[in-house]
């Protein structure tokens, strides 16, 4: 039985398929199809950069009938990648997915992929913490706590990649950059 309180550890999906960034939408689409998954984590070497989703690919190639073996992966998926840590509980995990307006949030471990969480399966498990999205929709939702919240990706200020992103007044600064 899932409970809100439990690590999301205990509920994410731990085979998660990556695809390196240079690849092509139709090499995307066959790996989620032979996977049947809806979403692939897009890497450059070991480097979490976003997440490119079946919607992405629906809206950006399809619905633009672009020809998906000359599009990048690079070009459509979502960037930068938000992910959140094995240890936070399911209702949070839910709730900041919520106020995100996200249905896929990657699991990392000190920089490592984990797992991913998706609010179906969540809430096909767990009817009552879709009161957490009622809330949130009907405007009865607290801005709340984000800090566990993840940003993967380039520091506004010194470029590096960092897995330790945080928002500073619109920017997304690493560790080095935000002490300034």
């Amino acid at each position: 039985m899932i409970s809100s309180a439990m690590p999301i550890s205990e509920l994410m999906i731990k085979d998660v398929k990556t695809i390196e960034l240079g690849a092509s939408i139709e090499t995307a689409a066959r790996i989620m199809a032979e996977a049947n998954i809806g979403s692939v984590i897009v890497v450059d070497e070991e480097k979490l950069l976003g997440i490119l989703t079946e919607k992405d690919i629906l809206t950006e190639v399809v619905a633009k009938n672009k020809i998906p073996s000359e599009v990048g992966v690079g070009e459509i998926m979502a960037y930068p990648l938000i992910s959140i840590g094995p240890d936070i509980l399911v209702s949070s995990a839910i709730e900041k997915m919520a106020k995100l307006n996200i249905r896929r949030m990657p699991v990392v471990d000190r920089g490592k992929l984990i797992g991913i969480v998706c609010s179906r399966d969540v809430f096909r498990e767990a009817p009552k913490l879709m009161e957490i999205s009622r809330k949130h929709r009907d405007g009865n939702f607290l801005d709340g706590d984000f800090s566990d919240v993840i940003i993967s990706g380039k520091c506004s200020d010194c470029r590096t990649y960092s897995y330790n992103l945080i928002d500073v007044e619109g920017r997304r600064l690493c560790p080095n950059c935000r002490d300034y």
